[in-house]
Parts: structure tokens; sequence; C-alpha cells
């Protein structure tokens, strides 16, 4: 209570105004205040927008670290990389022979089809078959690549397009 003594002492000597009284008489006065009667959620907000500058800063650093952290993986493991970028171009030239060999028995089905000598329900039996076989040949290279590089780099994904651009010299920093 001697707070409010001592301030009752002041305002009887002084002109002493609370904060609402101010407030009042520059209402009377004809002057707009721009008044936050929670002031501690403007500095709330102040340190929010400086937090997120921070977490932006970090995330920008953190980017840069794994950054260098990636392209040494990457230099560490360049010879098992050149041997599975063979390896990748080997089976993707496979891959493109029996997908070309799959297209042209397409083709020639569609052919007979349209010639009269298959309908499309025979069409459509004939052409399943083939069709799953071209899915899985192409899940087969998927399969090989994501999981050879898995092995290679467990803890972030890399594909093999990435890895030719490395071993190029594109992706070097």
């Amino acid at each position: 209570m001697e707070i409010n003594t001592r301030y009752d002492k002041a305002k009887g000597r002084y002109e002493a105004y609370t904060l609402r009284e101010v407030l009042a008489i520059f209402e009377r006065e004809g002057c707009k205040v721009a008044f936050r009667k929670n002031t501690h959620i403007f500095f709330l907000e102040q340190t929010n927008r400086q937090l997120k500058r921070e977490i932006q800063n970090l995330r920008a650093y953190s980017k840069q670290l794994f950054g260098k952290y990636r392209l040494h993986l990457l230099n560490e493991k360049r010879k098992e990389l050149e041997v599975f970028m063979a390896e990748y171009h080997t089976k993707c030239d496979d891959v493109r022979d029996k997908l070309a060999k799959i297209h042209v028995q397409r083709m020639e089905l569609r052919k007979q089809m349209r010639e009269g000598v298959i309908d499309n329900l025979q069409y459509q039996r004939l052409w399943m078959p083939i069709h799953k076989e071209k899915n899985e040949i192409q899940a087969e290279l998927v399969r090989f690549e994501q999981e050879t590089l898995r092995e290679m780099f467990p803890d972030f994904s890399v594909s093999a397009s990435e890895v030719g651009r490395f071993l190029k010299g594109e992706d070097n920093g």
C-alpha cells in the first residue's frame, strides 16, 4: 500500500496522471494516440519477428552445411559412384532395347486389330501380359537405382541424374 500512498502524494503535489487519464486528455484535445492496451503483445510480436529471422538464418546455414556434407560424401564415394553409373547405363541400355521390342509387339497387335485379324477383346488379352512385363522392366530399373544409392547414402536420397551431374563436374559445389 505504500506505493499507492506515494503516488497519491505525488499526484497531490504535482500533476501526475494515470495512463488512462493521459489518453482521455489527448482525446479531449483532439489528438489521435495509437496505444496498445496490452503492450506486452507488442513486445511478444517483436520477439516473434526476431526469432523468425533467426530461424531463417539458421535454415540457410543448415542448408549450406548439408550441401558441404553431401558434396564431401559424394567425393568420398566417387569410385563407387563411377562403377554404379557404368552398371546403371548398361541396365538403361538393356531396358531401352526391351522396351523397343515391346513397342514393336504392341504396334503389331494394333495393326492386327485394325485389319480385323483380332478383335478388341483379344487385343486386350494379348496386350495385358506384355504391358505388365513393360511395367516390371521399368520398375526393376528404378528399384536397382534406389536400392543401390540407398545403400551408399543411407542419410539422404540421391538420384542417378544427380550422380551423373556430379561425375560430370556440374554439381561440385
